[in-house]
């Protein structure tokens, strides 16, 4: 059997991560749900949960009678060391996305008159995407670092934090937009739902999710 060129190592290598990104983010997810959210062939997904598993990282169970699986804490400790917004990015490239650098100008704008910003926003992006979402995107991603500019600041003080101390030191801080599940979230009216549930009914919720986690790891 001929060797996977490097190409194609590296194509493994980021789904493999992108199936175990997956299962960090939701309890016990089934077969059938895992491919939907990757996206990935049913035997392409079969080889890599099989690999996944001998390497220790997922683990596969019944759950609800069905087949299931779950991260482990060695594939949690492995995502955690990988950058998966590298990940995810990687693979937008290699649908024929583009990377923008600095999408909203603020930076350039601030720099070229001598004057210090701070803030750096990289897009990557579907081209389809970028098309249909031109006119608009601009204006959101440059209202969102602005919020961030302003309310740093003032919240620093109302909670005694003295970030002006923070020097030498970055955030990345990354925004995944999976539009399948956010257009499902718009149509659904999920914040408006979600607020609807009182808090300690939510709170439940994300002590029994964590508990079950929990035991399901041990």
């Amino acid at each position: 059997m001929p060797k996977p060129s490097e190409y194609q190592q590296k194509v493994r290598h980021g789904n493999r991560m992108y199936v175990l990104s997956c299962l960090e983010e939701r309890l016990p997810v089934r077969f059938k749900d895992l491919k939907n959210d990757t996206g990935l062939s049913p035997m392409g997904l079969s080889k890599i949960l099989k690999d996944l598993e001998e390497k220790g990282w997922v683990k596969h169970f019944l759950h609800d009678r069905r087949p299931a699986y779950e991260i482990t804490k060695k594939g949690i400790l492995l995502i955690s060391n990988t950058m998966t917004l590298g990940i995810i990015s990687d693979q937008i490239k290699k649908d024929g996305g583009k990377y923008f650098h600095d999408y909203s100008k603020i930076r350039p704008s601030f720099e070229s008159k001598g004057i210090s910003w701070g803030i750096k926003d990289d897009v990557v992006i579907n081209k389809d995407i970028e098309k249909e979402l031109k006119p608009i995107l601009r204006e959101v991603i440059t209202n969102t670092i602005k919020d961030i500019y302003q309310k740093f600041p003032v919240e620093s003080k109302t909670k005694d934090i003295h970030f002006e101390k923070l020097t030498n030191k970055k955030i990345i801080i990354g925004f995944t937009i999976d539009f399948n599940a956010f257009i499902k979230s718009i149509k659904g009216f999920s914040h408006m739902r979600f607020r609807k549930i009182p808090n300690l009914q939510r709170d439940k919720k994300s002590v029994q999710k964590g508990s079950l986690r929990r035991a399901r790891r041990k």
